[in-house]
């Protein structure tokens, strides 16, 4: 059985500590990693040609595709754009390509792996992570409102179009079902996929969450007469509804300001489509 390729892009440098502060950070990459060797994957990890790789015992195991751009002049790190990450692969690949945040060990019954597998064009699998409170999975809940694991057709793919968003920032994990789901692909079921995510510290700033969460509505209203329209019109509904206070910068992008509760709406309303409970009468 041939192996799917599985992207990914692994940070320089990999740190989860538990309750007792031991950094448990090489430990989770390695038992991510092999998780994907065990599951059928082939490892590949897309980076900046100017950043240095992490080294751990199963990093040979990866294929290094090496990117030129990188997005430190914006973001201080050497985030690798959407499109440099998959553009390439998919370039390249004719069947199933699997997408996976680098902090996600994965657990598959024998029917998941079959429909991974067996992906057509058309369809895809769009899954939520657990979140776990230990390294030996105590304390699952799922994480709703995002999505960090991914198994498209290469046709498909090569469909989404040239965008700002970049790989582990936010709004990137809406931007790429909604770019693919929009244009008619089926999503299929995840049941059998469990998607462990160790839980850290950390959350993005809210000046990254807003300033991305611009772009994306700027790449998903590029899309046009290639996106749903149903979702296009509730999409500019959500973002013109009352604020509940002022607020927002006013945003070259898309031409108007954009208040914090109507970024949640967008948010949202993403959730609702992505899981299959959108309704163009129901705005969040």
């Amino acid at each position: 059985m041939q192996r799917i390729p599985l992207v990914t892009s692994l940070p320089p440098f990999f740190s989860r500590l538990d309750d007792a502060g031991n950094d448990m950070g090489d430990a989770w990459l390695t038992a991510c990693t092999q998780s994907w060797l065990d599951e059928g994957f082939a490892p590949i990890t897309v980076n900046s040609a100017a950043e240095t790789m992490i080294e751990f015992d199963l990093l040979s195991c990866f294929e290094q595709l090496k990117t030129a751009k990188d997005g430190f002049d914006r973001f201080g790190k050497r985030y690798v754009s959407l499109s440099d990450m998959i553009g390439p692969v998919a370039q390249q690949a004719e069947g199933p390509i699997a997408i996976i945040n680098s902090d996600i060990a994965l657990e598959l019954t024998h029917e998941a792996r079959q429909r991974i597998q067996n992906l057509q064009p058309g369809t895809c699998i769009v899954c939520n992570r657990i979140d776990i409170d230990t390294i030996t999975c105590e304390g699952e809940e799922i994480y709703p409102y995002g999505y960090d694991f991914f198994v498209f057709h290469a046709s498909d793919l090569k469909k989404i179009p040239e965008n700002g968003m970049y790989f582990g920032l936010p709004w990137w994990d809406h931007f790429l079902p909604i770019s693919v789901l929009s244009q008619g692909v089926t999503r299929l079921t995840s049941e059998g996929i469990k998607a462990y995510h160790l839980n850290h510290e950390g959350r993005w700033k809210r000046h990254l969450w807003r300033t991305l969460g611009y772009q994306f509505i700027s790449d998903v209203r590029v899309l046009r007469e290639g996106a749903d329209p149903a979702y296009l019109s509730s999409l500019t509904a959500a973002i013109q509804q009352p604020k509940e206070r002022k607020g927002g910068v006013l945003s070259h992008l898309i031409g108007q300001a954009v208040g914090r509760p109507n970024f949640y709406a967008v948010s949202y309303l993403n959730n609702d489509y992505i899981d299959g409970a959108f309704t163009e009468a129901t705005i969040p």
